[in-house]
């Protein structure tokens, strides 16, 4: 299912960014991205056959959602990856990271927090055309940039078990990985250092 997302072009993450935003109808998506129903509808369905997207009937109306199952994937596509570079991190283990990850997105509050986060990046930013995987990893970077006080409140709020304050630890270590093997952060400890 992680390929999957690899192959998803620009106008199919759109789509996919329209649903996790709470945009679940065609529609309303055909309006939100100017494209015709047919169109939407016909990718729409691809996406539902490729297991990323669920599909609901009520009646006439038919509704789209995200297959929460297969978003846990990309994500532990994303957060598996090493983080060596940070002192006294804890790498977790593959069957660790699935477990909390699927733990972690079942959660209502997790969930529409994300729906949150997509709404804002659609109407803030445009970035409907960035690749879905890059989504997820800022998404996930928000765990990061939380103190680990607040990572601990969230993790009270939600009622998280140790594998999900676990994973959200290894969010925030992956986020402080990046920073370090970016070059701004290399030349930002540099300028530091001589002053």
């Amino acid at each position: 299912m992680v390929g999957t997302f690899d192959k998803i072009n620009a106008t199919l993450n759109e789509l996919v960014l329209q649903v996790f935003s709470g945009v679940d109808y065609v529609s309303k998506i055909s309006l939100e991205t100017s494209k015709s129903i047919p169109v939407v509808h016909r990718q729409l369905e691809e996406l539902v056959k490729a297991n990323i997207l669920t599909r609901t009937r009520q009646g006439k109306r038919v509704t789209y959602g995200v297959n929460w199952s297969c978003i846990a994937d990309v994500i532990n596509s994303i957060v598996l990856l090493d983080i060596s570079d940070v002192p006294g991190a804890k790498q977790l283990s593959k069957d660790q990271m699935v477990l909390a990850t699927k733990e972690f997105l079942a959660h209502p509050h997790t969930q529409e927090l994300m729906r949150a986060f997509f709404s804002s990046q659609k109407a803030k930013t445009g970035a409907t055309g960035r690749a879905f995987k890059e989504s997820m990893r800022q998404f996930l970077d928000v765990f990061g940039m939380l103190s680990q006080e607040e990572r601990d409140r969230f993790a009270k709020k939600i009622n998280a078990s140790a594998e999900v304050r676990a994973f959200l630890e290894h969010c925030a270590n992956q986020y402080v990985q990046r920073q370090r093997r970016d070059p701004r952060f290399v030349l930002v400890e540099r300028i530091k250092n001589e002053l």
